[in-house]
């Protein structure tokens, strides 16, 4: 049987790794290399693991762990993990998720049957913290068996305008590392999507088979939300990372696709840097290179403007704008508050007031601007109470 190697990438997880070492060691699958790779934990504790996987590996699967000296982020570990694996077929998933059951690699063996696949993916279960609720699938499956009968080209443009496959749901034959090299160490937490664009460019096929490979833990660097007082430097440098992948390996090779997909995709992006600047505003200079790009040919420019447009109108009609309301109340209440405030204002002062028109518009613009402050501050000295009388409440509990 061929040798299946599986690493686990793992840095401060170790209330978790113990299920992923047992979802592995539970494999139905006679040759498995088993490969930790730790990033210069401060949790990490060697002889811990070790035990772990003698207490799980009845099989009598070969295992190696690896901990580096220093952290080096996602990818230089995962890269320095590939040169420990021995196994003609190699997965790789995070410490804090597991394999969603025992066939996963008998599976995986069966689709590399067809010489002519490399790389496979399957499903990634998206769970809650706990890995107790189900609360989504990854992958979208219709789409993704329809990609199978597209060409490499057509998956890159897919592709490009998201990472549309989940990283632990995907197998690779060695020989793609020794084809293409190994992951680009460019980016420091993002290794799946930039290598997945590089090969997909370079003639490679990734063929989704559908069954359940993955089960991801809510929480984990791709999959959590912050504010901008909370949000940690790695998770900055991973939105980073996933803003130089659009510049840097999709931006650069628009000009073969047509406008609609070019449009899909420069939409796309734009919707990333928007959402990532909330959180991080330095990324607002990304907009820079996205205009660029945007404005360099007058039949997006214009295709963008009648988009534009068009989504206005239909986002009036769309069901779920109660939920999109929802969402900007959570996550940037100031902006709809000082609409409220405003309109209100507006509407009570055009009763009152007669004024020349101009002079009006003027002096709505510059109550907005008012109300926004004043709505701020007040949102953020709000926020800076509650922050003290949690602490004291903390505090008091100790």
């Amino acid at each position: 049987m061929t040798k299946f190697s599986v690493v686990i990438t793992h840095y401060n997880q170790m209330n978790y790794i113990e299920e992923a070492i047992k979802s592995v060691c539970n494999q139905n699958y006679k040759s498995v290399e088993l490969i930790v790779a730790d990033d210069c934990s401060k949790d990490f504790k060697k002889n811990i693991v070790k035990n772990m996987i003698k207490k799980y590996n009845k099989h009598n699967f070969e295992y190696k762990i690896y901990s580096g000296v220093t952290n080096l982020g996602t990818v230089k570990n995962l890269n320095n993990a590939l040169e420990l694996a021995t196994g003609e077929f190699i997965l790789f998933f995070a410490a804090d998720d597991r394999l969603s059951n025992k066939n996963v690699l008998k599976k995986f063996d069966r689709e590399f049957k067809d010489c002519t696949k490399n790389i496979i993916t399957a499903q990634c279960n998206l769970y809650d913290n706990k890995l107790k609720k189900l609360e989504t699938k990854y992958v979208n499956t219709k789409k993704a068996l329809n990609l199978n009968n597209k060409s490499s080209l057509k998956q890159f443009e897919k592709m490009a305008e998201g990472c549309f496959y989940g990283s632990g749901g995907t197998a690779y034959r060695k020989l793609v590392f020794e084809k293409y090299g190994k992951f680009n160490e460019k980016y420091k937490y993002v290794e799946d999507w930039a290598y997945w664009l590089y090969v997909l460019r370079n003639g490679e096929k990734i063929y989704f088979s559908n069954f359940d490979a993955l089960d991801h833990r809510d929480g984990g660097i791709s999959h959590s939300v912050y504010t901008q007082d909370t949000i940690p430097s790695h998770v900055k440098q991973y939105y980073k990372d996933i803003l130089n992948i659009y510049e840097n390996e999709v931006l650069l090779y628009m000009e073969s696709f047509t406008i609609p997909e070019q449009y899909r995709i420069l939409k796309q992006q734009n919707e990333t840097i928007l959402y990532y600047s909330c959180f991080v505003p330095e990324l607002q200079k990304y907009l820079q290179n996205f205009d660029k790009a945007r404005l360099a040919n007058k039949k997006i420019e214009w295709y963008w403007r009648m988009h534009t447009i068009k989504h206005l109108f239909f986002e009036i009609l769309n069901p779920h704008i109660i939920y999109k309301i929802k969402i900007l109340f959570k996550y940037n209440r100031v902006v709809p508050i000082t609409f409220i405030i405003w309109f209100l204002i507006s509407l009570l002062l055009s009763l009152k007031l007669s004024m020349n028109s101009i002079l009006f518009l003027l002096f709505i613009i510059s109550l907005y601007i008012i109300i926004y402050y004043i709505v701020y501050c007040m949102d953020k000295l709000i926020y800076q109470l509650l922050k003290i009388l949690k602490l004291k409440g903390v505090k008091k509990n100790v």
